[in-house]
């Protein structure tokens, strides 16, 4: 798998952020990824140490909290909210609040005409 890492314009990325390159990784335009957060894209069962590696996409004007852990696979939709602390194992539809561990979407964001 090709390993690459892209980043929208005005995103901003905090301190300590960790992008595992070991497949390719997309954030979207005018994200805000907060400090220690872990973006992941490889992991292996318990059984093999073979690698399996998938990518990660998080949406443009999306939020991220501070030390949110991203699993591989994940794709965070566009203008999502994802709370500091969570873990994020499963993908989150578009304009979603989620939180905890493991991250659940918990409300759909309403948008001021």
């Amino acid at each position: 798998m090709r390993r690459c890492i892209h980043v929208g314009a005005e995103t901003f990325i905090g301190r300590e952020v960790y992008l595992d390159n070991h497949a390719p990784i997309e954030i979207g335009e005018g994200c805000l990824i907060g400090g220690y957060t872990r973006i992941l894209t490889a992991t292996h069962d318990t059984h093999t140490y073979e690698l399996r590696c998938l990518p990660v996409r998080i949406g443009a004007f999306s939020w991220i909290g501070a030390n949110v852990t991203i699993l591989p696979g994940v794709s965070i939709g566009k203008g999502c909210i994802v709370g500091a602390g969570s873990v994020v194992t499963r993908s989150i539809p578009d304009w979603h609040v989620a939180y905890g561990v493991p991250c659940r979407p918990r409300k759909k964001r309403i948008l001021p005409v």
